[in-house]
């Protein structure tokens, strides 16, 4: 299955706000050692009018973001840093 990417099925600019899950406020990591297939980021996207919660799936050095829509994983060229 081809990836697909967020900004391939949308307008720019994205929309994106700071909302940390409680655990993330008090500093916080899902996971000891910081890697995994779904860490939940602080961050949101708006995406076709519903915000969305920004994932990360992390190992070794590298992390790609991606929110899920439908069962269906977009994946982010760009975040709210960028």
């Amino acid at each position: 299955m081809p990836s697909k990417y967020l900004e391939d099925t949308v307008e720019y600019p994205l929309e994106f706000k700071e909302k940390p899950l409680p655990w993330q406020e008090l500093g916080f990591s899902l996971t000891a050692s910081g890697y995994g297939a779904r860490l939940p980021s602080r961050y949101m996207v708006k995406y076709r009018g519903t915000w969305r919660r920004i994932y990360h799936r992390c190992y070794a050095n590298t992390s790609s973001a991606y929110i899920m829509s439908k069962g269906q994983r977009y994946f982010l060229r760009s975040g709210p840093d960028a």
